[in-house]
Formats: structure tokens, sequence, C-alpha cells
């Protein structure tokens, strides 16, 4: 992986630290908790008999890890973000928000872009929340997953960036202004078929489950995949 993109990357999140209102960060967190409670009981029943380790790669604000700490059956979660200094100030206003078990997280420094700081088959569960799309590769961050992730593991993204091939021409035209793209940070998106496309290819079973906060769009069901794209992808070891 090319240093400089590396460090452009850290470099960028490491100076984004800043809430600039309070009450949209809070809307933000009552969102990220609404997705996660799409597979809350699923993944808890999985982790079951096992040692509960959960790791959530590009954690950002560890509001999806402060989420799994909350539940029984997870004993450990490591959140995993390529800056620490940014994670550790948002995480700290998250968990004013979110309830979870503090004590279970342990905060790590590390890109995904390079290899995960994990050995093989020793994860139960992997995590992303709006991060898998940052990748530089997704081959390489999938197989990254696919090495740690025990067996029994499930993989979980919510949130993610997805294109909609009825609005492709304008998302794309809107991604190439944002700042991140200025920035020359990786930012991504793709159309869900791709999405479980690399995932299949990477050695996981994968499937996508509409979800979406928006009232209208629940209305829309039909429509979700084409018009617009939300919900969760769930993936298990092959």
């Amino acid at each position: 992986m090319n240093d400089e993109n590396v460090n452009g990357d850290k470099s960028y999140y490491d100076k984004n630290v800043v809430v600039d209102n309070q009450e949209n960060f809070i809307k933000w967190a009552e969102n990220i908790v609404f997705y996660f409670d799409g597979y809350r009981d699923l993944l808890n029943q999985k982790l079951k008999d096992t040692q509960g380790v959960v790791v959530e790669l590009g954690a950002g604000s560890a509001a999806c890890s402060i989420c799994a700490s909350s539940l029984k059956n997870v004993s450990k979660v490591y959140a995993v973000d390529i800056s620490m200094t940014r994670m550790s100030a948002l995480a700290s206003n998250t968990s004013k928000f979110i309830s979870g078990d503090l004590k279970k997280i342990e905060f790590k420094e590390s890109n995904f872009n390079e290899r995960f700081p994990f050995d093989d088959n020793t994860l139960d569960a992997i995590l992303f929340d709006a991060s898998m799309h940052h990748s530089r590769s997704m081959w390489h961050l999938l197989s990254e997953c696919n090495r740690v992730l025990k067996k029994t593991g499930i993989l979980v993204a919510q949130r993610e960036s997805f294109c909609s091939p009825l609005r492709a021409s304008k998302q794309f035209r809107d991604l190439l202004k944002s700042p991140e793209i200025a920035a020359q940070v990786s930012e991504n998106m793709y159309i869900k078929e791709q999405y479980l496309y690399y995932l299949n290819i990477a050695g996981f079973n994968a499937e996508f489950y509409p979800r979406t906060p928006n009232k209208t769009k629940r209305m829309l069901r039909f429509l979700n995949g084409n018009l617009f794209c939300d919900g969760l992808l769930i993936a298990y070891p092959k």
C-alpha cells in the first residue's frame, strides 16, 4: 500500500475530531443504534458458547463497538481505527448517548488497508459501520476478514455507501464533490451486487437485508435496491 495514501488518510481523520452540532450528533447516534437493533438478537445468539470476541473495523466514533459491548454474549470488543486521535475524542462523546459496557472495549490504532493486528481464526464477529467502503482494496480488506474470523463467525456491515442503479450518475457526481475526495482520502460507493460479489469471492456467503429508518422508504420498500439502497450486509464464512 502506498505510504503517501495511508498517511494522507490518517492525517485527514486525525484532524476531523470536532463535533460541530451536538443535536445532529445525537440523531446520528440514534441512527446507528437503529441499524444495530436490526441484528442485535442475531449477533447475541451467534456469539452464544463462543469466546465472544468482536472487532469493529474503521470504528471512528466506536458507536457500533459500544452497542456490541452491551450484549450478554460479548466478552471483548476491539474498536479499530486508522486514527486513535479521532476515535478517542468521538468515542467519549458517543458514550453519552449510547449505552454499553466500556470496560469490554479496547481501542486500537490500525489501518485496515494493511495486515490486521489479529491472528488467524481468532475473532467471533466483525462489524463495520459506514466504513467498509473506505477501503482502498476490497480484495485485501475482505481477505483479511476471512483470515481472522473463525469459521463459525459472522460479519455485519451497516450503513454502507450504496450506489443505486437509477441514481448512479448523480451519486457519483456528488461523491466527486465530497471533502474526502478533495483531500484524496479513500471514499467509494458500490451497488449492492458489488458488495455481495466482493464478499463472495473473499470466501463468504452474504445476503442483503433491507432496513431503513426512513418511513417513506419503508413504504417504498419494493424500490429498495434500485431507486435507493438501505440495509444490512450479513455474511458467514463458507
